[in-house]
């Protein structure tokens, strides 16, 4: 009898393969095998649910009927084999190998979160399988990742939670999008179709506001004192009382205080420093390498999703799709293959002042076996890779996992933080802050990532409480309030993230079905690009109900469909 694995891609399937001792002399059309193993694969969302129209069996524009409302799904029977290119196909070499006669289990391995669970699940009730299925829970495809994951098989009963909860959300979405895209292009439609969705109305509806507190935003002036002392710093009139910036709407009345202050004497009244220390941040989830990569170079969540993707699939990084930013204590152990192909990777930015400390010790900073649910955090793997065979975007992004991971085996940032006080005349206070960095540790491989103001605050002079002053020259600063800034392709996936906005492998989907529905673009500002509504956007929003544009729809759905997975709650639920 032999085992069939059954897995989402050919790339990952001729992986596994290897691993399993097939050859390249085993390749059928559509799987490979031996005496031992069979392995197919599919192509993604190779099995789907059937359109409104398919159901009803009626034509597509029929459907478009407000007496038809609301749609409902019937996933034991309204399955299908999507219709692309090839799929037809693919699909039934799957359903005949799931069928023969000499296969006695199939071995689930796709991908290990909700989304590969029910494409694999719904790929076997297409083909009438009957055979007993064992999991495969594979976060990487390195050989030694999946040789580790087939000697500890898992019970598929085990993760039937994550089918259920992405049946639930798909009925979910069904129902919703194809419900109120029609209710509301019947409703409200002049000739274009209004597509809603349950995430990307309310993103679109967060976009359109902020766009609103811009356009009606009016700028104010205002005013500050600063003072440059004769030590060598310089600083800012404040509110003894609260140490908060004083501010003038008048200038003349900031113009008054400047002669009152204008070469005076003056003491320092106190310095304040703190030796303090900056540990290496957490490690990649999907959604913080989103927001990273998108706030250094600039890419769209879903782009930084693909090239992490492609990066896993070249077996150069652990699985893309995680919600974790720790490592499970396993995976510690064996930290030091990691290491290595980052040190590789860096091998151009590392020198002698950069201190890695390979006995580093196991910290609950970055490695916790309770904060690591389907998959640890994204990490190198022991391959190494390439740099020169890489595309520029794939290089950018390995090169910050790998700066990533590197960075908690290196020093903590240390620096010492300097607040001065000084009081000019016995009664205007001024405040001035600094660092002097005292060690750059983590930082040293870092250098994109400190902050501008790091560098201009850190050439405080050496300055003694008691210590005689005089204010050299002063100066009235002209100061404009400012509008909230536009979501760009750094920041959206913090806002989706804030309002549990789609999941961090969908939310870079849900952006790009905005833009294809033409409800938002992506708009160049200097070389950053933000986030705004169109005018038909901003028309949508008018007409759609409060309730169905909320942040807080995404967060009910969300945690019903988790108390679906627990077995809290039933799909008739």
């Amino acid at each position: 009898m032999k085992h069939l694995v059954i897995v989402e891609k050919s790339s990952a399937g001729k992986d596994i393969a290897k691993v399993l001792g097939l050859k390249d002399s085993d390749l059928k059309d559509g799987y490979m095998e031996n005496d031992e193993y069979i392995v197919g694969w599919a192509r993604g969302h190779l099995v789907g649910q059937k359109q409104p129209y398919e159901i009803l069996g009626k034509e597509m524009k029929d459907c478009w009927d407000l007496s038809l409302l609301p749609f409902h799904i019937d996933q034991e029977r309204d399955l299908k084999v999507l219709n692309e290119k090839g799929s037809y196909a693919i699909f039934k070499t799957l359903k005949e190998l799931i069928n023969r006669s000499d296969v006695d289990y199939i071995i689930n391995a796709g991908d290990a979160a909700r989304e590969g669970e029910l494409i694999q699940q719904w790929i076997y009730k297409m083909a009438g399988n009957k055979k007993p299925i064992k999991r495969l829970w594979c976060s990487s495809l390195t050989e030694d990742g999946i040789r580790k994951a087939f000697n500890n098989l898992r019970p598929n009963e085990e993760f039937l939670g994550y089918f259920e909860e992405g049946k639930a959300l798909k009925i979910i979405d069904w129902q919703y999008g194809m419900t109120y895209t029609v209710a509301l292009t019947k409703l409200y439609g002049t000739g274009k179709a209004i597509h809603y969705g349950r995430c990307q109305t309310p993103l679109l509806n967060l976009i359109v506001n902020r766009d609103l507190e811009i356009e009606n935003f009016k700028p104010e002036t205002y005013y500050t004192i600063e003072a440059a002392f004769d030590k060598g710093y310089q600083g800012t009139l404040i509110n003894s009382d609260n140490n908060e910036t004083i501010t003038y709407k008048d200038k003349s009345e900031a113009e008054k205080m400047l002669i009152a202050i204008t070469g005076k004497d003056g003491i320092v009244d106190n310095v304040k420093i703190e030796d303090k220390e900056q540990k290496a941040p957490k490690l990649f989830s999907l959604i913080k390498l989103q927001q990273h990569i998108g706030k250094l170079y600039g890419y769209s969540p879903d782009k930084t999703l693909s090239i992490a993707q492609s990066l896993y699939e070249k077996k150069y990084t652990t699985y893309p799709r995680t919600d974790s930013e720790y490592l499970s204590e396993d995976i510690w152990q064996i930290k030091d293959k990691f290491l290595n192909s980052a040190k590789i990777a860096l091998k151009d930015i590392i020198n002698e002042n950069v201190k890695i400390n390979e006995n580093t010790e196991m910290s609950k900073e970055y490695v916790d076996n309770s904060k690591v649910t389907d998959h640890h955090a994204i990490i190198p793997t022991e391959k190494a890779a390439e740099l020169s065979s890489l595309s520029e975007e794939e290089k950018s992004v390995y090169i910050e996992v790998c700066k990533r991971y590197l960075s908690i085996f290196l020093p903590t940032y240390k620096y010492k933080s300097k607040t001065i006080f000084t009081k000019i005349d016995n009664q205007y206070l001024f405040m001035a802050k600094g660092k002097e960095i005292i060690d750059l540790g983590y930082k040293m491989i870092t250098s994109k990532e400190i902050d501008e103001k790091d560098e201009e605050e850190a050439n405080i002079p050496p300055i003694n409480a008691k210590d005689a002053v005089k204010v050299q020259m002063g100066a009235v600063k002209d100061n404009i309030t400012k509008p909230k800034s536009r979501y760009n392709v750094g920041s959206i996936t913090n806002l989706m993230e804030k309002y549990n906005i789609g999941r961090p492998s969908t939310m870079g989907e849900i952006i790009k079905k905005c833009i294809d529905t033409g409800v938002i673009e992506l708009a160049s500002k200097g070389k950053k690009k933000e986030y705004k509504a169109t005018d038909f956007g901003k028309n949508v929003i008018k007409v759609i109900p409060e309730e169905l544009k909320s942040t807080d729809l995404c967060n009910r759905v969300e945690k019903r469909i988790e108390e679906v997975r627990k077995g809290n709650l039933k799909l008739s639920d």
